[in-house]
C-alpha cells in the first residue's frame, strides 16, 4: 500500500508540467460545462476538490499519451542520428 501511494506522488510529479500547461483549459472547460450550465455552484471545497483531480487526471493522460510517446521517438531520433554521423 505505501509503495503504491508513492508511485502515484512520483506519476503525479512526473505529469507535473502537463498538468500545468493543461490546468487552465480543465478549469475553463469545467466552469462553462459544469458551472454555468448545470449551475453547480463553484464557491465550495468540493468544487476545488472535483477541479484539481480534473487536473491531475488530464494531466496524467497527456503526460501518458503524448508527452512520453513524444519523448521515446525523439530519444530514437537522436540515437539513429547520432549513430548515422559518426
Amino acid at each position: 500500500m505505501h509503495s503504491r501511494f508513492l508511485a502515484v506522488l512520483v506519476h503525479i510529479g512526473d505529469a507535473s508540467y502537463a498538468t500545468y500547461l493543461s490546468h487552465m483549459f480543465v478549469i475553463g472547460i469545467i466552469e462553462r460545462l459544469l458551472f454555468r450550465l448545470v449551475g453547480v455552484d463553484n464557491k465550495n471545497m468540493a468544487t476545488a476538490a472535483f477541479e484539481i483531480a480534473c487536473c491531475l487526471g488530464v494531466g496524467s493522460i497527456i503526460y501518458k499519451f503524448i508527452d512520453m510517446p513524444m519523448v521515446k521517438i525523439s530519444r530514437n531520433f537522436m540515437k539513429k542520428r547520432h549513430f548515422a554521423g559518426t
